[in-house]
């Protein structure tokens, strides 16, 4: 919802008065997962050109109208039961390129549903 409820200035996205960094997510992230008993380390959240390195764990602002790739594995501290989530987000505008980029990859994973 963080990223969702930020506001843009000059193609960065703010919240709470502040530029909206790689580094606040991956701590709210970090703290909603303890409070359920759960860790991830290496969380990635990576934002803009350097989101199509699958390891770049991100750092800095978090752009307007770029992709913010969210990647993490995370675990139940517990039982040790691990999962992975990746997500896409955008805020803002995307460029006809990532539409196409998106439309391509839904085309993709439908297909098989299709044949």
């Amino acid at each position: 919802m963080t990223i969702k409820n930020a506001t843009i200035k000059n193609d960065t996205l703010w919240y709470d008065d502040d530029p909206l960094t790689t580094e606040t997510v991956r701590a709210i992230i970090e703290r909603a997962l303890l409070s359920c008993g759960c860790e991830a380390p290496d969380i990635i959240i990576a934002c803009g050109k350097g989101s199509s390195n699958p390891h770049w764990q991100g750092e800095g602002d978090l752009l307007a109208n770029e992709p913010i790739v969210i990647d993490m594995v995370p675990r139940s501290k517990k039982e040790r039961y691990y999962s992975d989530m990746t997500r896409t987000v955008l805020s803002g505008t995307p460029s006809d390129e990532l539409k196409e980029s998106m439309r391509l990859c839904l085309n993709h994973r439908l297909r098989p549903l299709i044949e």
